[in-house]
């Protein structure tokens, strides 16, 4: 089908997403990418079938992540292929039907979000999905992390007294940045914890909110608490994230190579206001004890996709630490 003459309201790149009315073999189906995180474009779409692609916006690469959601109108099983891309992994892609996008969970984001299944992919380039009519579900590459999933998890722990949430600075877009302080505020030793510096990376939230988890709720590592003051920046591109960019090799250089400062040799400075402030408050606490920032930086496979690792072996790091990567 003619896939210009299916699209209602379009706002591309911008936080306003797009939103294509099809028509399949079957009826009628709306596919929006109009929800925190939503990144899609639809290249085609004939009988049961829709083809679309992750959007790659400002990144110089071209990228595999994506997030739509789709309303059906009539009971009809669908088809979705990505003719360019293998971005469908080994569980199918994540699904969830039960809550409106975007909107907060509460358990974070745990409860909602499941893989469609092995049974659903018809390989890295395709899955099907069976609609009820009326129904709408949301499907993504792996589960979705948005500020509302971290606001979900500090209301939480809003009553413990060793957590505390403030505003770090305001997006470009406009948007707090939320930072997370954890210990006592006299503390001499400092901890940072970041994750979101390459927006599409979600699952590093889950790692990093599972860190904090445990924190809070274990004794041995509670015990930490008493002795050092964690600094925990959840969202290194905020506006990326509620975007749904890619974030990663954005133009002219992603928030992961922005910590830069002027001195003799350049006159370099950073080009985002969240990493410039993350900077700017890190400095002002000379040494930090133990710094980590969270990444996802593929999709599967491969030796080490799979499990934790550090990018850089830490060879002068603990047998502790390292253990951390097995």
């Amino acid at each position: 089908m003619d896939v210009e003459g299916a699209v209602r309201d379009v706002a591309a790149m911008t936080d306003a997403g797009v939103v294509y009315e099809l028509e399949t073999s079957a009826g009628r189906a709306t596919l929006r990418t109009t929800h925190p995180g939503g990144n899609g474009r639809v290249v085609g779409a004939d009988g049961d079938t829709i083809r679309f692609e992750p959007e790659t916006r400002d990144s110089s690469q071209r990228w595999f992540y994506w997030n739509i959601d789709l309303e059906s109108q009539v009971d009809q099983t669908l088809r979705f292929e990505f003719p360019n891309d293998e971005v469908v992994g080994p569980r199918g892609p994540a699904v969830r039907t039960a809550m409106p996008c975007g909107e907060p969970i509460g358990n974070g984001a745990w409860n909602d979000w499941q893989w469609l299944g092995a049974d659903s992919r018809i390989d890295v380039t395709g899955f099907r999905y069976a609609f009820d009519a009326g129904e709408g579900a949301q499907f993504a590459l792996s589960f979705p992390y948005q500020r509302a999933d971290s606001d979900a998890f500090a209301f939480e722990y809003e009553s413990d007294p060793r957590l505390t949430v403030e505003t770090l600075t305001t997006t470009a877009g406009g948007r707090t940045v939320p930072v997370v302080r954890l210990g006592p505020s006299d503390a001499d030793r400092h901890v940072a914890l970041a994750a979101r510096h390459h927006a599409c990376e979600s699952t590093a939230s889950y790692a990093l909110e599972g860190a904090l988890r445990e924190l809070l709720e274990s004794e041995d590592a509670g015990a930490l608490l008493e002795t050092h003051r964690f600094h925990v920046y959840p969202f290194g591109d905020l506006d990326g994230v509620e975007r749904g960019d890619q974030g990663k090799h954005r133009s002219p250089h992603d928030h992961n190579r922005d910590y830069v400062n002027e001195n003799a040799i350049t006159d370099l400075s950073p080009l985002y206001p969240t990493t410039a402030a993350v900077a700017t408050y890190l400095r002002s606490h000379g040494s930090i004890a133990f710094a980590l920032d969270f990444h996802c930086p593929y999709k599967w496979g491969g030796d080490i996709n799979d499990r934790p690792f550090f990018v850089t072996e830490p060879s002068a790091a603990s047998a502790g630490l390292r253990g951390l990567a097995t």
